[in-house]
C-alpha cells in the first residue's frame, strides 16, 4: 500500500517537472550561460576589438552611404582632445546620398560641323520651319544631318540669332553691308531661275543671256558686300570667345565664293558657275567647318558666361576706414 502511494507521488512529481521544463523551453529564456573558459574569454575580447576598430567602422559607414542611406558618422577615438560638437552640428553631420548620374545635355555636347551649319542656317532663315523640314527630309548620303545634330542645331539657333541682332546694333556699317548682300543675293537667285526658264522657251531665249549677266553681276556685288562686312568685324577687338573673328572669316569665305561664281557665270559657258561653286566648296570645306564650329561654340560660351552669377563686390572704405574729422568753424 505504501509502495503504491510512493510510486503515484513520484509519477506526479515527474509530470509536473516535465511540464514546467516544456513551458520554460517554449518561452523566451531570461538568461544565458556565459562561457568563462580562458580561450572563450580571449576570443570575445578579440572580437570586440575588431568590431570597435576604426577601419571596420569606416567600412560600415561607406557601405551605408553606397546603399543610399543617411547615417551619422560614428565617433572615432583619438588621443587629441577635441571639443564636443553642438546639437546643430550633430544633426547636420550626415553623409549625403550620391547624386543621380545623368548623361550630358545637348548644350554640353561638342558641336559638330553639321550641327553648327544647321544652327546657322536656322538662325539666318526667314522660314525656320521650312529649313528644319528640308534638313529632316534630306537623307544623310545627300548632305542631310543626323537627327541628334539637327536637334542640337535647333537648340543653338536662337542664341546665334540673338548675337547676330546684337552685333548689327553695335556695328551699323556691318548691318548695312549685310542687308545689301542679302538683297543682291536674292536678285541673283531670281535672275538665275528666270534665265534658265527663258532659255527653255523659244521666244524669250534671246533675252536669257542678258538676264543671266545681270544675275552674275548681282552675285559679284553681293560677294563684295560680304568682304566689306568681313573687314568691319575684323577691326573689332579680339574677345575670349572669338565670335566676331570666326564670323568675319565666314563672311570673307562667302564673299570670295560669290565673286568667283559670278565671274565664271559671265563667261556664258554652260555650267561654269555651278562647277566653280563646287570647286570653291571643296577647297574651303575644312576651313569653313573650323570657322563654323568656332563661331557656334563662341556664342555658346558667351551665353554660359552671362548665366554665371557675379559675386557682389564690397565697396572700398573711404579715408582708409577712418571717421572724417570735424571741420573747424571759422570765427
Amino acid at each position: 500500500m505504501n509502495k503504491h502511494a510512493d510510486k503515484t507521488q513520484k509519477n506526479n512529481s515527474q509530470s509536473v517537472s516535465n511540464e514546467t521544463y516544456q513551458k520554460q523551453s517554449n518561452s523566451e529564456s531570461t538568461f544565458q550561460f556565459v562561457d568563462n573558459r580562458p580561450e572563450a574569454v580571449v576570443q570575445r575580447k578579440l572580437q570586440e576589438m575588431a568590431d570597435n576598430s576604426t577601419q571596420v567602422r569606416q567600412l560600415k559607414t561607406i557601405q551605408l552611404a553606397t546603399e543610399g542611406k543617411s547615417t551619422k558618422l560614428p565617433p572615432i577615438a583619438s588621443s587629441v582632445a577635441s571639443t564636443p560638437p553642438s546639437p546643430s552640428q550633430q544633426s547636420q553631420s550626415t553623409i549625403p546620398t550620391l547624386p543621380p548620374i545623368h548623361g550630358p545635355s545637348r548644350q554640353a555636347r561638342p558641336t559638330t560641323a553639321r550641327a553648327a551649319t544647321h544652327a546657322n542656317n536656322m538662325a539666318q532663315s526667314s522660314f525656320p520651319a521650312l529649313t528644319n523640314f528640308s534638313a529632316w527630309a534630306r537623307p544623310q548620303f545627300l548632305g542631310g544631318i543626323p537627327s541628334e545634330s539637327r536637334q542640337t542645331g535647333n537648340d543653338i539657333a536662337p542664341q546665334i540669332a540673338q548675337y547676330d541682332q546684337e552685333i548689327r546694333e553695335e556695328e551699323p556699317e556691318y548691318d548695312q553691308h549685310m542687308n545689301k548682300r542679302t538683297a543682291l543675293s536674292n536678285v541673283s537667285d531670281t535672275a538665275s531661275v528666270a534665265s534658265t526658264a527663258m532659255s527653255l522657251s523659244g521666244a524669250a531665249a534671246v533675252a536669257a543671256p542678258i538676264v543671266s549677266t545681270l544675275g552674275n553681276v548681282a552675285r559679284i556685288e553681293a560677294g563684295r558686300q560680304g568682304l566689306e562686312a568681313s573687314e568691319v568685324l575684323a577691326q573689332r577687338p579680339t574677345s575670349p570667345t572669338r565670335r566676331a573673328h570666326h564670323l568675319s572669316e565666314l563672311n570673307a569665305q562667302e564673299g570670295v565664293r560669290d565673286v568667283a561664281t559670278g565671274t565664271a557665270g559671265l563667261t556664258q559657258l554652260p555650267g561654269a558657275s555651278a562647277i566653280t561653286g563646287l570647286a570653291m566648296d571643296h577647297m574651303m570645306e575644312e576651313q569653313r567647318s573650323q570657322n563654323m564650329i568656332g563661331y557656334v561654340d563662341g556664342v555658346r560660351r558667351a551665353n554660359e558666361i552671362k548665366r554665371q552669377p557675379v559675386a557682389p563686390s564690397t565697396p572700398a572704405p573711404s579715408n582708409n576706414g577712418r571717421s572724417p574729422r570735424p571741420r573747424k568753424l571759422k570765427k
